[in-house]
């Protein structure tokens, strides 16, 4: 008995690490052991998943405090591969929310050296291109250094470099978020130039008080308009627009009239229109003729509760014209996890928070599901026989992807879909037993989630997947398993059940393990050139999982 439980290596449980990999396996926080990704992977993870809502076993303050170790800790082995890292996942629009990339940023200016710090510096503009990005990380910023020389520089040139039309654009459509505005911010690093519109435009931001007055000059005409003490004819147009809607009265259909002209000539966006008009259709029509798609997916409830989107609409068109172009997704860097979340929403026909309530219109749910998959890009099939298996256990139900709605299995059931509809596979759920799922290329994204819903919560064995097509003895090319890696149940590991599947059906098979949430476990073994590791809802995931598989 003891020389058996010895030498059979291959059966260990999972609460017990592999014998020889000791220094390769971590005790995850269900107690099982799983394999430890490199601190290049942890990174990866962490930027594009974030730690927002946290998971099941870890609350999202401790998992924040885990990845600002992470970050310091590739800053200190190579800041530079660290902060490209950073920029290009940011650019690439690779994460469903670009907080982790900004606050990574400002670790590495409030941690880097001089030098290090001075080249971060110089990325800010290509992390944060919006001045939403840009308030965020100036929150960021305070809440870990002051404001020195340098940094200051740094952020009065965000302003500065983008020319006086496209600043005053960002700074009146974003004028505050997480209590900072860009009044708080330009008393802080007081940006210098020598341009009148810059000036004004700064004074006009500064100023506590911009009620419009009525000037009397002698060394002019007329009698000029001013906001905070400033001649309407120094500051740049854009603002004498804004200041000019504040006039109108929502009531007045002439007045009404004027914003809808002003917003085509000036291109408003609907944060730069007072609330009181968005009551009014024709406003929100005006608004969506040259509305960004990420902001149409944000108010497809609200224009469609004032019946700008009815069903054969000529604003249900334009909608369904623009989220159906693949190209201008791409390019307006839509997420797929935003696509998945709007969806969910559009279709309740209600909002998160209030009494809005709409009667969604098919043809644009339709849109927004094809919408999801078109965001990934064009993925080339592999042609592989693809078992998908989906972590169905208790922690997959715990906390959120992201800081969506979606909690990670439901997000890796959406995800699997994408596998779905390019390639020959079939789909099962796993905790302690396996659990069919019964989904297909052709159901739909609300279906799945119903699915997925009636799936009972339980342990986690991750080997299950490898074990249950070695039972049925089929003929599986690639294992493609969605988990949170928190493995502990099974009376053999995962590696070692994807090394027996191979060596009983005489198959070179092939894992990737698609990680739904920022921690530092898998179940790949990194010493297994069979064996990859992915991050969930990194738009970049699917190719890379289908490169490696075909090869």
């Amino acid at each position: 008995m003891y020389l058996k439980n010895y030498s059979n290596r291959n059966n260990v449980p999972q609460t017990e690490p592999i014998p020889g990999r000791e220094a390769d396996q971590t005790q995850n926080h269900a107690g099982g052991f799983s394999f430890k990704i490199s601190l290049w992977d942890r990174l990866e993870r962490f930027l594009i998943l974030g730690t927002e809502g946290g998971s099941y076993y870890v609350g999202e303050r401790e998992m924040t405090k885990e990845s600002i170790t992470v970050v310091k800790d590739a800053l200190k082995e190579d800041w530079a591969r660290t902060l490209g890292m950073i920029v290009q996942i940011s650019e690439e629009g690779r994460a469903p929310k670009n907080d982790p990339a900004l606050f990574a940023l400002a670790m590495v200016i409030a941690n880097g050296t001089p030098s290090i710090k001075a080249e971060a510096l110089k990325s800010i503009p290509r992390v944060a291109r919006t001045g939403t990005h840009f308030l965020h990380l100036v929150t960021f910023l305070k809440g870990m250094r002051g404001f020195g020389r340098s940094v200051s520089r740094a952020l009065g040139r965000w302003y500065l470099d983008k020319g006086v039309d496209k600043a005053t654009y960002q700074m009146l459509k974003y004028q505050s978020r997480d209590g900072m505005s860009h009044r708080d911010v330009l008393r802080l690093v007081h940006p210098v130039t020598k341009d009148p519109q810059y000036q004004a435009l700064f004074r006009y931001f500064t100023s506590k008080d911009r009620e419009p007055r009525t000037l009397i000059d002698p060394k002019r005409p007329t009698a000029i308009r001013t906001y905070g003490g400033i001649p309407q004819t120094d500051i740049p147009a854009l603002v004498n627009v804004y200041e000019q809607i504040k006039t109108l009265n929502p009531e007045n259909q002439n007045d009404r009239r004027c914003l809808c002209s002003l917003i085509g000539e000036y291109r408003l966006t609907h944060e730069m229109v007072p609330n009181d008009f968005k009551g009014h259709p024709e406003i929100w029509e005006a608004l969506l003729q040259d509305m960004p798609a990420e902001a149409t997916l944000r108010n497809l409830g609200v224009m469609t509760a004032n019946g700008v989107l009815s069903p054969f609409s000529s604003g249900t068109k334009m909608v369904l014209s623009r989220l159906s172009s693949g190209g201008a997704l791409l390019k307006a860097r839509l997420h797929p996890l935003k696509i998945l979340v709007a969806k969910r929403v559009y279709q309740a026909g209600h909002g998160m928070k209030g009494s809005l309530s709409w009667t969604p219109v098919p043809q644009i749910l339709d849109v927004l599901e094809e919408a999801f998959y078109g965001s990934f890009g064009v993925i080339t099939p592999t042609n592989k026989n693809t078992y998908l298996g989906i972590d169905c256990s208790g922690s997959m139900w715990g906390g959120a992807v992201c800081g969506s709605s979606l909690t990670p299995a439901a997000a890796a059931a959406c995800m699997a879909m994408v596998t779905l509809r390019t390639e020959q596979a079939m789909t099962y759920g796993f905790n302690d037993t396996m659990r069919h799922i019964n989904i297909t290329a052709k159901s739909s994204l609300a279906e799945v989630e119903r699915t997925m819903k009636r799936v009972d919560w339980g342990g986690t064995d991750c080997a299950l997947p490898m074990l249950h097509a070695l039972k049925n003895k089929w003929p599986v090319e690639s294992f493609i398993i969605y988990t949170d890696s928190e493995t502990w149940m099974g009376s053999v590991h995962p590696a070692k059940a994807l090394q027996r599947y191979r060596q009983e059906m005489g198959i070179p098979a092939k894992l990737v393990v698609v990680g739904m949430t920022a921690t530092e476990f898998s179940i790949a073994d990194p010493n297994d050139a069979g064996m990859l590791d992915v991050v969930g809802f990194d738009t970049a995931t699917p190719n890379v999982m289908n490169d490696f598989l075909r090869k």
